[in-house]
């Protein structure tokens, strides 16, 4: 029985104190998934190999049951290696570390990077709506990488608190210069007002 994640280069154990594990047995797609990997090697003699949670999209997971979440049944693994010290050193095979599109291309820029993308658009929670805003209608499409590079990250970052500031001071403004919502919506109804009062004849 293996008490690890068997994806190359994934040491979650190490920075994750109770890091949730499945065994690629719980699912048909999970087994499936695990018997065409390159990983599979006889010579390893795993009874029962495991995957860790943090291979996973949130959506690929049922959550029902409070603290043991689940595969979906269609669910495989993302190749993503979770955040951490040195999750590269045990080193996966290039093919599938370097040269997979899905871990070195950038979700928003397209470009191509050195190194597999370590952040991902699951970790930009605060920043939901500029996500849809930027990726429209391919935000949860299947088979897009899901890396987001660090100019990119950054980008997002100061965005998303520029357009905070933005609310935050509409909101001083309104203070300012109206004093509640219904103040501002009672001046607009007198300037409409104003505007249509028939004009006086002077004559």
């Amino acid at each position: 029985m293996s008490n690890f994640c068997v994806i190359p280069g994934c040491q979650s154990h190490q920075y994750i104190k109770t890091a949730t594990l499945f065994s690629v047995s719980c699912t048909p797609a999970l087994e499936q998934w695990w018997k065409g990997t390159p990983w599979n090697l006889p010579q390893a003699g795993l009874s029962d190999p495991k995957v860790c949670v943090a291979h996973f999209r949130d959506d690929q997971l049922d959550r029902r049951e409070r603290g043991f979440p689940r595969p979906m049944p269609n669910a495989v693994p993302c190749l993503r290696l979770p955040k951490g010290p040195a999750t590269c050193s045990m080193g996966a095979p290039p093919a599938v570390q370097v040269c997979n599109p899905l871990l070195i291309v950038c979700r928003f820029c397209s470009k191509k990077q050195a190194n597999p993308i370590r952040n991902h658009l699951e970790d930009l929670v605060e920043s939901e709506e500029l996500l849809q805003l930027c990726l429209g209608r391919g935000r949860f499409l299947e088979g897009f990488p899901s890396g987001v590079c660090d100019y990119c990250l950054d980008m997002i970052k100061i965005t998303t608190n520029f357009i905070k500031d933005c609310e935050k001071a509409q909101e001083k403004l309104q203070k300012m210069f109206f004093g509640t919502s219904q103040q501002m919506v009672d001046s607009f109804e007198e300037g409409e007002s104003c505007e249509a009062e028939p004009e006086q004849d002077f004559e």
